[in-house]
Formats: structure tokens, C-alpha cells, sequence
């Protein structure tokens, strides 16, 4: 399985970071362009797994691929969480696949596929959150989802930023009901240091 690459940005600047950081050895600053130099890498990340180990570009096409099954699975989820059924719920997720922009993406070495399903797990799993699900393994994923999505592009600030307050505000106002009813925060607190610390990282 060969797919190589086949969009301007990735030669522009995606790639570049594999180069470094394959040359390196290492994550080491890319400052090669004013791209490279200060933006979020996390997706080039995914990039430079693919590359890694065979040393070629030869599955970097993946990297516009790989995301496209979990936004399938976030939509669909999000969907359910906001009351649909489970045929328009799985129609949803089915259709987000199908749209031509992800699918001419999906080839490439861009990150937006990435981004978008991110962005949309981290809703899909923060509204869960809100809807009373505060065990420690949601707050988790949900602080990966949001992290990822922080990583992967700057503008994430403001489609995420909403959400991720708030679930902390949510988190605390639990922990602070649990201590007037004299029973244990602990619980509350431990769940909103699990869901900060995939974000902050």
C-alpha cells in the first residue's frame, strides 16, 4: 500500500516537521518556515508515527484517513446525546463520511480531519458530562478529546473552549454540592483532575 503525498501544504509545511523530527531523532522546534515555527503540531504527530518506522512518506496519506472513522463515531454519538434515534444518529455519521470535503482530505497530510473529529468528540463527550455522566473514565476522554483538538489547531480555542468550562464548571459545582451534603468531593475532584491533565499535557 503505497499513498503518497498529494497536497501543496503538506510539502509546505505538514511534512516538514516529520523531516526535523525524523532527522532529529527527536521533537525538537521546526523552525524552518514562520508555519512551523510556533503553530500546534499535534496532528503532524500522527504524521510522523505513519513515517517513522518505514522511514518514507509512503503511508503519510494516511494521516487525512485515519480520523475520518472516529468523526463518524463522535457525530453519531453526538447525535444520539442530542435526542436523535438511532437510524438518524448512525445517518449522521454515515453522511459526515461521505461529505466531499472530508473525503477529498482524506489522502492528503492535513490535519483539518483530525481537528474536526476532535472538536466533535470533545463535544459529543462533554455534553455527556453535563448530562450526569462524571466518572472518572469520561472526564478522561473527554480531557483527550479536548486536549487533541487544542494541539491540533489554535482556532479550537473557540469551538472548544465553550464545553470544556462548562464541564469544569459542572465538576466543581458536583464537589461543592457533595461537601453542604457532608458526603465525599473526593470523587468530583479526582474526575476534574483527570480531565485537566490530558488538556494541559
Amino acid at each position: 500500500v503505497r499513498l503518497p503525498v498529494v497536497d501543496n501544504l503538506g510539502w509546505q509545511y505538514h511534512l516538514v516537521f516529520v523531516d526535523v523530527w525524523l532527522q532529529a531523532n527527536a521533537i525538537v522546534r521546526v523552525s524552518q518556515n514562520t508555519w512551523t515555527d510556533g503553530w500546534p503540531a499535534t496532528g503532524e504527530l500522527l504524521t510522523t508515527w505513519l513515517a517513522a518506522f518505514t522511514r518514507t512518506d509512503a503511508l503519510v496519506g494516511f494521516t487525512g484517513l485515519l480520523p475520518i472513522p472516529v468523526a463518524m463515531v463522535a457525530s453519531t454519538g453526538l447525535a444520539r446525546t442530542l435526542g436523535a434515534g438511532r437510524g438518524i444518529a448512525l445517518l449522521s455519521g454515515l453522511l459526515f463520511g461521505m461529505t466531499p470535503a472530508v473525503l477529498v482530505l482524506s489522502g492528503t497530510t492535513y490535519v483539518d480531519g483530525a481537528f474536526i473529529a476532535a472538536v466533535i468528540a470533545a463535544w459529543w463527550l462533554g455534553l455527556r458530562v453535563l448530562g450526569g455522566e462524571r466518572d472518572t473514565s469520561a472526564a478522561i476522554l473527554f480531557g483527550i478529546a479536548t486536549g487533541l483538538s487544542f494541539g491540533i489547531k489554535g482556532t479550537s480555542f473557540i469551538l472548544v473552549l465553550p464545553i470544556l468550562v462548562a464541564v469544569a464548571i459542572s465538576y466543581v459545582l458536583a464537589a461543592r454540592t457533595s461537601l453542604w451534603a457532608r458526603a465525599s468531593a473526593s470523587r468530583h475532584l479526582v474526575s476534574l483532575a483527570a480531565m485537566a491533565f490530558p488538556v494541559l499535557v
